[in-house]
């Protein structure tokens, strides 16, 4: 059966995140490329009397202009769109047998049915809290629940791109609780904190003898060292290790998610120049996240708790485990 229904608000956010530019949303390219430019200025202000620092502050202030005006180009193309989208605000809803499902070309999903296929892309964001969504992703492998009754959502995103909102397996839901946080979930969310920073404090430590390298290893030039690079990498840890602390000592309450996979999708996520293949996992609401990199497979029931946010939201994440 087919029908077809508006978008909902949530649905509009993704297909407006759909359309930011892959490596930064619009608004972040704008207020980077203004950071650039502006550390570039007063960067070079700073060491007039030293030209081959004159040439690092230019590699802050060229790339901060270039930025901001591929941002505005791209916020004109943004708002264009969206006056008048392909999908007029609408999307189509499919209940049927769900046969199986297959990789086409690494860049869509065929879910096969009794007597035909869609052919859809996945929109799909990163983290626990999706954020950046994307839909061009390269798409390694997939493995679904098969035989079964599904109820997915699609939108025509473009002429000719159907991308999948979402996907639920009507035997299969999610149900969410909230209960005291225990003194345990507390320790690892201070652990937890204490693990990223040991990674910045390497960052921290290679900027630095970057810059020391370049400035000639001079002592009058190591409070510039520290300032411009080291400085805001250690400030960033402190900020984390602050942060955890205080949700850990703050937090009264998690969130509980009792539920079961019902897809297992290996995507591949830019991390710099580099991509690098994430687990996502479709949970009984519809939703694809990233949560863990666990072996989960369909139809795995699994527990996942996050701490409760002072406004009732889920907040840091405390762990994703399989259970009976």
């Amino acid at each position: 059966m087919r029908t077809t229904t508006l978008l909902t608000e949530a649905e509009i956010n993704i297909l407006k995140q759909l359309k930011q530019p892959n490596e930064i949303g619009i608004k972040g390219l704008l207020i980077v490329g203004s950071v650039l430019s502006i550390t570039g200025i007063i960067f070079g202000l700073l060491v007039l009397s030293a030209p081959i620092l004159l040439i690092f502050a230019s590699f802050f202030f060229i790339p901060g202009i270039i930025l901001i005006v591929y941002g505005l180009r791209q916020r004109k193309k943004y708002h264009a769109y969206f006056n008048m989208p392909a999908h007029g605000h609408q999307k189509q809803i499919v209940t049927d047998q769900l046969v199986r499902a297959e990789l086409i070309d690494r860049k869509l999903i065929r879910y096969h049915f009794t007597n035909y296929h869609l052919d859809l892309y996945i929109a799909s964001g990163t983290g626990y809290h999706p954020a950046h969504f994307r839909y061009k992703r390269i798409i390694d492998d997939i493995v679904t629940l098969t035989h079964i009754p599904v109820k997915l959502s699609y939108v025509e995103f473009d002429p000719g791109v159907n991308i999948l909102l979402d996907i639920r397996y009507h035997q299969y839901s999610l149900r969410e609780d909230v209960v005291p946080v225990e003194e345990k979930d507390r320790k690892k969310i201070i652990r937890d904190s204490a693990s990223a920073v040991g990674c910045l404090f390497g960052v921290a430590v290679v900027i630095s003898l970057i810059l020391a390298f370049a400035t000639g290893f001079k002592w009058e030039h190591l409070w510039l060292i520290l300032t411009i690079g080291a400085g805001p990498v250690l400030l960033i840890g402190l900020g984390i290790v602050a942060h955890g602390n205080w949700v850990a000592k703050t937090s009264t309450h998690k969130i509980v998610i009792y539920t079961t996979v019902t897809e297992v999708l290996g995507l591949q996520l830019k991390n710099g120049k580099r991509t690098e293949r994430r687990t996502f996992h479709r949970l009984g609401d519809g939703s694809l996240m990233h949560i863990s990199p666990l072996p989960f497979k369909p139809g795995d029931n699994v527990l996942i708790q996050f701490m409760q946010t002072h406004s009732g939201k889920r907040g840091m994440l405390i762990e994703m485990v399989a259970v009976p």
